[in-house]
């Protein structure tokens, strides 16, 4: 439905006392476990040619929100989807480290409905909604 990315994330307060300016800065620093997230921190090490820290994760939780809250209160660095971070990147409660080298993209929301509803009013409402949200029209 969007482009969507899960990216390093973390307070700006944090990241001014734990500058990350590449990934093996992350192994010594707090990080937030989301269940929820398609990349979890250890692939994520693995996509960065890392291994896994040895230290266990400061937090960890099984909804995405939780995590954003935490690490939105400077409790650790998330690794988590931008589009459900929306909020908290908007109002610069987080912000993405070092967003070209570090997030990955990923396509996990889709919007599935039979072809022949699509003429349907309560269907074209719900798309109308949907493309002034996302902002951008969809093709089916």
């Amino acid at each position: 439905m969007r482009n969507e990315a899960v990216a390093v994330l973390a307070a700006p307060g944090l990241l001014a006392q734990r500058p990350v300016s590449q990934a093996a800065d992350l192994l010594d620093c707090e990080l937030i476990l989301s269940e929820a997230t398609l990349l979890k921190w250890p692939e994520w090490f693995a996509q960065q040619g890392l291994a896994l820290p040895e230290k266990p994760y400061t937090l960890s939780f099984d909804r995405s929100y939780m995590t954003l809250e935490a690490a939105s209160l400077g409790l650790g660095f998330a690794l988590e989807s931008t589009l459900l971070a929306r909020k908290y990147l908007d109002s610069g409660a987080l912000v993405e480290v070092a967003p070209q080298a570090f997030s990955a993209p990923v396509a996990a929301h889709h919007l599935v409905f039979p072809k022949a509803h699509s003429s349907f009013p309560r269907v074209r409402r719900f798309l109308g909604w949907m493309e002034s949200e996302l902002g951008h029209d969809f093709v089916f």
